[in-house]
């Protein structure tokens, strides 16, 4: 069973909001990508973001956000994060990235 988040955009008129996405801790020695078929090697856990409003997979669909958690920590919650800069929906508000944040630091 995932470690796992479910937080969403405010609404609002961007591509955006209301979006709601499942962030997955990923632990040193535990699976990410396609069907968990990678293994975290890295110095420390990761963290993954899916976009919820498509379910081709039990955790939606993978926007390419994944950082290692202690560079998530680094970032200013203010400000969001954009997920891909190629698909203007994806893009974590700045309460919805707050409450990741403050999540990331209570389990990892």
């Amino acid at each position: 069973m995932d470690t796992a988040l479910k937080v969403s955009n405010l609404l609002g008129n961007e591509p955006h909001s209301g979006k709601t996405w499942y962030v997955r801790l990923v632990a040193v020695g535990e699976g990410y990508g396609v069907n968990d078929c990678l293994t975290n090697t890295g110095s420390g856990p990761m963290v993954e973001v899916y976009d919820m409003d498509y379910m081709h997979t039990e955790r939606g669909q993978f926007t390419g956000g994944r950082w290692y958690v202690e560079d998530v920590k680094g970032g200013d919650p203010g400000r969001g994060m954009a997920l891909d800069f190629g698909v203007p929906a994806w893009r974590m508000d700045a309460s919805a990235t707050r409450k990741m944040m403050e999540w990331l630091e209570v389990v990892a």
